[in-house]
């Protein structure tokens, strides 16, 4: 069948589960886990030169109270040059990983692989992947190969799946169900 619950915004189409938690839809996710990244890398931008005026002017009335101090405003630039070169080797790393899709640093595809073969009736699990599309939203999708007799069983093992995927952080997922084989049906499983 093919049944939609709007509520939840998961899909069911003939052994295909796909939960979409992680679209943002007011309340369900912190905020600041969903901000994009060139939005993040802007405001960045423009604290950083906030607190570069401020140095600045820190710096400024440093000299004019003393003035033989002029090396205040050189050490203001050069530690607020820190600053801004930490902050921009931050918004690179996230950048590139976006960009090589990555598996994110908090998943722990060996631990949600784990316990989604401790369900009943899960036999393997492959063809595995969780990879980044904007900062704060991952996507994750596999093969589960289950022994099962009913849609309704399928169906089951699915909705737990889902729930172990959600409990690491990974709203948005797309699990396929299929009878279990001795041989990897794709031939490319690992």
């Amino acid at each position: 069948g093919h049944s939609h619950d709007h509520h939840g915004h998961s899909h069911d189409h003939h052994g295909h589960s796909h939960d979409h938690h992680g679209h943002s839809h007011g309340g369900e996710n912190s905020s600041k886990d969903f901000i994009n990244l060139n939005v993040h890398a802007a405001y960045i931008h423009a604290l950083g030169d906030l607190i570069q005026s401020i140095g600045v002017c820190i710096a400024g009335i440093i000299i004019w109270v003393k003035p033989h101090w002029q090396i205040a405003d050189p050490m203001c630039t050069f530690l607020f040059g820190l600053l801004v070169i930490w902050s921009t080797i931050q918004i690179l790393n996230q950048s590139l990983g976006v960009l090589m899709e990555t598996v994110p640093t908090h998943v722990d595809l060996e631990g949600i692989e784990k316990e989604i073969l401790g369900l009943p009736n899960v036999k393997e699990v492959h063809d595995l992947h969780a990879w980044s599309i904007t900062r704060g939203s991952v996507l994750l999708t596999a093969h589960v190969a289950v022994n099962v007799d009913t849609l309704h069983e399928g169906c089951d093992i699915l909705e737990k799946a889902s729930a172990i995927c959600m409990r690491g952080e990974i709203y948005h997922v797309t699990l396929q169900i299929e009878k279990h084989r001795a041989v990897c049906p794709t031939n490319i499983c690992y």
